[in-house]
């Protein structure tokens, strides 16, 4: 078997494919079968595999050959034959075993993944997840940032870094603040206690008040207190006892 840089030529544009192998006769096999580059494969299908020509460029002795060297002539002929305009040859990639994706090859594979599996393409659209999986979903997602699996992990911020964070923290406080000497209103207020609040109950009087600062205001306290009340912090507020009142009932904790 040959090794080294072989060149496969369309007879009837003059277009070239040039390729590096430790095996070039079983790598004309492959290509044939329609394997390793699809712009050429594309080609073969659209023009007939008889229309190109096969040829081996350089050989390696096996005894200088190395991965190296092969990476190096394969990138010179690529050059030589110009063969990554898509007008001169098939190539996708700069020589090399590893070699890169030109712009135009980036931007097609860039599109045959978008969509591809999302939406209704997906093949999991439609089926519903179970609990089960749920949760080890949410395992999984938890221990990818936690201990050595986050990515900041066994690092530290520099003092640079500490210091901006330090900086934009106080970036809203005290004056820099954009509530900074402003109050809500009384109708703003009664709006987040009706939305937000716990309705409260004096069990003396049985009056419902809409939340405990509600409550505090009627007995001209503060509802703080009362709140400390309802929670069995202090025994009675103001000279009175207290409860939550949800839909259910009279809830005291």
């Amino acid at each position: 078997m040959s090794i080294g840089i072989y060149c496969i030529r369309n007879t009837v544009n003059g277009k070239v494919y040039i390729g590096q192998s430790w095996e070039i006769e079983k790598r004309f096999i492959t290509h044939k079968q329609g394997q390793h580059n699809n712009h050429l494969t594309s080609a073969f299908k659209k023009y007939g595999i008889d229309s190109f020509d096969f040829s081996i460029l350089i050989t390696v002795p096996e005894n200088d050959a190395c991965q190296e060297m092969l990476d190096s002539l394969e990138d010179k002929y690529i050059n030589q034959f110009g063969s990554m305009n898509q007008l001169k040859g098939y190539n996708q990639r700069h020589g090399g075993s590893r070699g890169k994706l030109t712009e135009e090859a980036k931007l097609k594979v860039s599109k045959s993944k978008k969509g591809k599996n999302k939406g209704i393409n997906s093949p999991l659209w439609g089926v519903p997840k179970t609990e089960e999986a749920k949760r080890k979903m949410s395992l999984a997602k938890k221990k990818a940032y936690m201990g050595d699996g986050n990515p900041f992990f066994g690092k530290t911020h520099s003092e640079e870094a500490r210091d901006k964070i330090r900086k934009s923290k106080v970036k809203y406080k005290g004056d820099n603040h954009p509530w900074h000497g402003r109050h809500h209103s009384q109708q703003t207020k009664d709006l987040f206690i009706a939305a937000f609040g716990k309705k409260v109950r004096c069990i003396e009087t049985g009056v419902i008040y809409p939340s405990t600062m509600a409550a505090g205001r009627a007995v001209g306290g503060s509802g703080q207190n009362i709140s400390a009340c309802i929670r069995g912090r202090i025994k009675s507020s103001y000279g009175f006892h207290w409860e939550h009142v949800n839909k259910d009932g009279p809830n005291g904790q």
